[in-house]
């Protein structure tokens, strides 16, 4: 588990010191956390995992609160393909409010 900063951000710090103890590395990155929408940046995990020797990396963008306009937001947050983020999922009831439990993984 790592920890996260006041902002809900993950700590890229501890992500550092956690990583250099296992090999590969799978990590979930939360962009838009529920309480705090706090957002990962799977450009810098990539590169802190890079940093500690780690080559074998798989980032999962769990977009479920903010994927649906996470575009539209500036900074836009890094959290597709172009950004390092091996799969993406997106929730459609969380923020869109549909009626029933539903989502999109890509």
């Amino acid at each position: 588990m790592v920890r996260s900063q006041p902002n809900g951000e993950i700590s890229y710090d501890h992500l550092a010191q956690e990583a250099a103890r296992e090999r590969p590395a799978v990590v979930v990155a939360n962009i838009g956390t529920t309480m705090k929408e706090g957002r990962d940046d799977t450009l810098k995990i990539r590169a802190v995992l890079r940093d500690v020797g780690i080559d074998a990396i798989y980032v999962h963008s769990d977009a479920a609160l903010c994927g649906a306009y996470a575009a539209l937001l500036s900074p836009r947050p890094h959290v597709d393909f172009a950004d390092g983020a091996d799969s993406v999922t997106v929730s459609g009831h969380e923020f869109l409010g549909a009626p029933r439990p539903c989502g999109i993984v890509l």
